[in-house]
């Protein structure tokens, strides 16, 4: 994702969360309406601050290649919650005039709970916009048997085996298989293929591309986080923003 697209992301988030939150308590809200509304915009600050410094944690290698992904992010997403309601909670008694030294207590519990949860839902929701799961398999998964494609060129039918491949891209109704010296379409769809291919060498690097990460020569960084791709045989391909994450895996292997 660009910094645009995770700016949108974020803000859409917090203040669609703010509105949740001011909708559930509306019944005291009502009785300090400039208060209620002061608070759930100090809330979309903190938590557009808050998930900022979260998403260069998540974007950080140790996170990624974490076996315990899903644990981390719950706890991260404490952690942001009670640094939220630390913030939230007494600005808001202030606000009201209250002292805040004798209800310690309420600073810490009134909304805990909830931005708890709007954090993990976030973090869920971060990794799946940037082509992830929250979740991590710490199971590794034994390898796949070859595929064989019947594949045809020039008229002559040939057999191509999957560890052939250089990389796949979508092309109209058709997927593209590339070799090291060829090229074949066959009617099928991007994502069917996907599943079917090994996922421990082949890697979706762009909304349209899938690669061999055994086929790899070299990678170039190029801007906005996008890399530019060798293959054998000098097939060039670009990777988007959005599979940062997976080139950056798979670089140890170029």
């Amino acid at each position: 994702m660009t910094t645009r697209r995770i700016l949108i992301f974020n803000l859409s988030f917090w203040l669609v969360a703010a509105v949740v939150l001011f909708v559930n308590a509306w019944p005291n809200a009502q009785h300090h309406m400039d208060v209620a509304i002061a608070r759930y915009i100090y809330f979309v600050i903190i938590g557009l601050l808050i998930t900022s410094a979260l998403t260069l944690v998540y974007d950080s290698r140790w996170f990624r290649r974490s076996a315990y992904r899903l644990s981390r992010a719950i706890l991260f997403s404490s952690v942001a919650a009670l640094l939220t309601a630390l913030i939230v909670n007494p600005l808001t008694y202030l606000m009201v005039g209250a002292d805040i030294r004798t209800v310690p207590y309420e600073i810490l519990s009134t909304g805990t709970l909830y931005f708890a949860l709007f954090y993990v839902v976030w973090s869920a929701l971060f990794f799946q916009l940037h082509g992830q799961s929250i979740l991590h398999n710490t199971i590794p998964k034994p390898p796949q048997s070859s595929l064989v494609f019947k594949v045809e060129r020039k008229g002559a039918k040939h057999l191509l085996h999957d560890r052939d491949i250089c990389c796949v891209s979508a092309s109209g109704d058709y997927v593209e298989l590339v070799t090291a010296a060829n090229r074949y379409l066959q009617k099928d769809t991007l994502t069917n293929l996907e599943g079917q291919l090994d996922k421990s060498r082949f890697k979706r690097v762009h909304r349209s591309t899938i690669v061999n990460a055994d086929k790899i020569e070299s990678v170039v960084p190029r801007s906005g986080g996008a890399f530019e791709i060798t293959l054998e045989g000098g097939h060039v391909v670009q990777s988007s923003r959005a599979y940062k994450v997976v080139v950056e895996d798979i670089l140890p292997r170029a």
